[in-house]
């Protein structure tokens, strides 16, 4: 079972693009399972590491292609990219020294908002940019 499918609405149609963002999913719909399995929170940490590092590798990624382009807002879409990364950055922090607890059903919904958001607003703007 799945906790978000990949639908063709959320393809730009940069396979490259498209395949990262797949997965994305992919983490997400692994960290549910362990979530279903009542070994989330165990695991936690090391899916949200996993999920921060991809996102970053993917980030990069992107940002290297729209800069090739011109893109118009690149400047506007690496800050998006840069506050997530803070605010995943920061949950992080406050996961390891316990400040606050973010339950693994909130973690998974925090980042699954915000790539779904982020893939139909955002990066669909650039997509007659790279084709």
């Amino acid at each position: 079972m799945s906790f978000i499918d990949w639908k063709v609405e959320y393809e730009t149609g940069i396979e490259e693009i498209d395949n990262d963002h797949r997965k994305l999913f992919g983490i997400l719909n692994d960290f549910y399972k362990l979530l279903l399995e009542g070994k989330a929170q165990s695991a936690s940490m090391e899916l949200f590491d996993e999920m921060v590092n991809y996102a970053q590798y993917h980030f990069k990624k992107e940002e290297s292609f729209l800069a090739n382009v011109n893109y118009p807002l690149l400047e506007e879409h690496i800050e998006q990219h840069r506050t997530f990364e803070a605010k995943l950055l920061d949950i992080k922090s406050n996961l390891i020294s316990g400040v606050i607890e973010v339950s693994p059903t909130e973690l998974l919904s925090i980042l699954t908002d915000w790539l779904l958001t982020h893939i139909m607003g955002t990066d669909m703007l650039y997509v007659p940019y790279l084709k």
